[in-house]
């Protein structure tokens, strides 16, 4: 499902009284502002050994190929290649295959808008796998958030809910670059996978910066406030 019509979504923010809410609103603003903690060695990367300048020739002939098919959906290309380099086929899904950006292959199949392709990468991925993250900290949930397609998310999100709580280098969650890049039903999806979470992995920081990038980003015609 594209992100072609708009939802109307409700967020809830609970206030007891003016005092807590002036506090609230300082103690999320204060925390907003904070810098996220520059410390590149607690994301979860993925292998790095097919970008080594001495493996050239299996960047050629693993990488790029992988490289192409990501980009049109072609999960028969993906198999083959995965047949050829059996030694290490199950965890090749678990390298990554681009220089710049360290994607893994399904970083890119949400590019392809093939729902049935990114199925089949997330159905053969280990659980470990299906969290790397880029060189910006971001999963392919991140980056699907981002395109705005909900099917693609919600295979994601039901083979691995541990996606939904995972952060970038920004401290940002998956539904911030949904209501960032303007993708009002993958907010509304999303949104409604967060509020169900317990715990510190749905925060009130997490509630305020969405709520922040929602209203400049026009997203919604109705906030529900309750006092």
């Amino acid at each position: 499902m594209d992100d072609d019509q708009p939802n109307t979504v409700l967020i809830q923010i609970e206030i007891s009284d003016d005092d807590t809410s002036n506090q609230q609103s300082q103690d999320m603003s204060e925390t907003t502002n904070q810098e996220p903690p520059d410390s590149p060695e607690q994301y979860n990367h993925p292998c790095l050994d097919l970008l080594d300048e001495g493996r050239r020739r299996d960047y050629i002939d693993i990488c790029v190929p992988l490289y192409r098919a990501s980009l049109v959906g072609d999960w028969e290309a993906v198999e083959e290649i995965l047949s050829i380099n059996g030694e290490f086929r199950a965890d090749l899904l678990g390298y990554a295959i681009t220089e710049d950006d360290n994607d893994t292959l399904l970083h890119l199949a949400v590019y392809s808008q093939s729902i049935k392709f990114v199925e089949n990468i997330v159905n053969r991925m280990t659980d470990e796998q299906l969290v790397l993250q880029d060189n910006d900290g971001q999963t392919a949930l991140h980056r699907v958030a981002a395109v705005g397609n909900v099917d693609m998310a919600r295979v994601m999100v039901e083979r691995c809910p541990q996606m939904l709580t995972i952060r970038d280098s920004d401290d940002d969650l998956p539904i911030y670059m949904a209501a960032f890049n303007g993708k009002h039903n993958m907010v509304a999806y999303l949104y409604g996978e967060y509020k169900s979470m317990e715990g510190n992995d749905w925060r009130d920081q997490d509630i305020y910066t969405v709520f922040l990038q929602c209203i400049e980003a026009d997203l919604f015609g109705t906030f529900l406030v309750s006092l």
